[in-house]
């Protein structure tokens, strides 16, 4: 055949690449991301594989709409598509409803009709709904009303249970069939949102930004309009710790600690406690043993300092000193497909290198053959399962074994829920 290659390249079609996609149409897709150092304000976020949501340089893989990867790619950002979505038509669904109720809303604040928080939760929630995903059903038995072959047939089933207090609590969950279910609404509303707050993230000069609101020390416009920026107050005194927690003026924000005031925002930054009541939601109510909604007092301490942005110096330095410093964004990289955060690196290479040294099966074997309690708590199932959770549990959590083969098994399993968020680890 005369020109075999030539012939193709002349009259045949080939695929488009995917970045034109993301030019041309709305969509998804996943990406290797390359985000310059020279970034200060980096616009995409990741989860790292704790689940830290950060907004970092550096090598990451993600999933985005395509409109702020066409901003990312304005930005400097290089991306490399590897699957996507697209959609080759476009629609406005909720113009008439937003328009709707946000002139009601207007309406009843001028009249101060309480209406008006209502009108606003209506327009708040509406988008979320099309990206509900699953739904959750609990069923909450005491095991003292249950026959023994009930008994045994939970025990011994292959699902996740959890046992507080003679209580035993299982969980399922099921994927949501919902007709109204259609993610991509949802998505290119929140998307579409952070773009806006980011332009002005990017003409600012910012000193603290949230969901919806931003602090400057520029002055902008505002405006009655659906979308502009409102005027809340000037701040003449502030102290901005990380995300949702600062003080502004008399204004107080601490995530966990409900209406919180000045004097437990300078009880914290000092590094004391506070004392909040609150009142006991079921599984945790069931967990100690009282009835659920019993008030309760909790004492609160928080950690100071931010790890979702690099920091030359602590927080408590920082106060002590009467300043500020700028931060930095952290620089990750993507192995595996996971992305992972410098320190994480440095943590899982540490770990490594321990377990390489220490011979953590032997000592486990070692324990569970002199422990009884061990041995009666697992029910037999000690060489099948038994040995596989504990390691599973020392490698993945990063335990100190020492002081895990302090407890007993009991206590062992309430460590476990209580400060590591595992549930039903007592039932393999």
């Amino acid at each position: 055949m005369r020109q075999k290659y030539p012939l193709p390249q002349s009259i045949k079609k080939v695929p488009v690449p995917m970045i034109d996609f993301i030019n041309k149409y709305e969509g998804v897709s996943e990406c290797d991301v390359s985000c310059p150092d020279h970034i200060h304000k980096p616009l995409l976020p990741i989860k790292t594989s704790d689940g830290k949501l950060i907004f970092p340089i550096g090598n990451f893989r993600g999933s985005y709409n395509h409109n702020e990867l066409r901003k990312a790619i304005s930005l400097g950002y290089t991306i490399i598509p590897i699957k996507q979505i697209i959609y080759t038509e476009t629609f406005y669904p909720f113009v008439s409803y937003v328009n709707t109720f946000y002139n009601k809303r207007l309406e009843f604040k001028k009249q101060e009709n309480n209406m008006e928080l209502v009108m606003k939760l209506l327009l708040n929630s509406l988008y979320g709904k099309f990206a509900q995903k699953e739904k959750q059903q609990m069923t909450i038995n005491n095991i003292s009303f249950l026959s023994d072959e009930k008994q045994k047939e939970l025990l011994f089933s292959s699902e996740p249970l959890c046992i507080k207090n003679n209580h035993l609590i299982d969980v399922k969950k099921s994927n949501f069939d919902g007709l109204f279910s259609f993610p991509i609404l949802s998505s290119y509303t929140t998307s579409y949102a952070r773009l806006l707050m980011y332009d002005y993230l990017e003409k600012t000069d910012a000193v603290y930004m949230d969901t919806d609101s931003i602090v400057c020390k520029d002055e902008l416009a505002t405006s009655k309009d659906l979308g502009a920026m409102k005027l809340e107050y000037k701040v003449g005194f502030g102290i901005f710790v990380k995300p949702k927690f600062y003080l502004m003026n008399d204004d107080v924000k601490i995530k966990g600690v409900n209406r919180a005031s000045v004097d437990d925002f300078m009880s914290l930054l000092d590094g004391k406690s506070v004392k909040k009541m609150k009142f006991s939601k079921l599984r945790e109510s069931i967990r100690r043993g009282m009835n659920p909604n019993t008030k309760i007092l909790v004492d609160k301490s928080l950690n100071l300092d931010d790890n979702k942005r690099e920091w030359k110096h602590n927080f408590s330095e920082l106060i002590l000193n009467k300043t500020y410093e700028e931060s930095k964004p952290l620089k990750v990289s993507c192995i595996g497909g996971i992305n992972y955060t410098e320190d994480e690196l440095s943590r899982i290479k540490e770990r490594q290198e321990r377990d390489l040294s220490i011979d953590y099966s032997k000592k486990v074997k070692d324990y569970i053959k002199k422990n009884n309690t061990i041995k009666k708590h697992f029910k037999g199932k000690t060489k099948e399962l038994g040995e596989a959770m504990i390691l599973t549990l020392l490698n993945g959590l990063d335990l100190d074994l020492i002081d895990w083969l302090s407890l007993d098994s009991q206590n062992i399993m309430e460590s476990l829920e209580d400060n590591y968020k595992i549930e039903g680890a007592s039932y393999v």
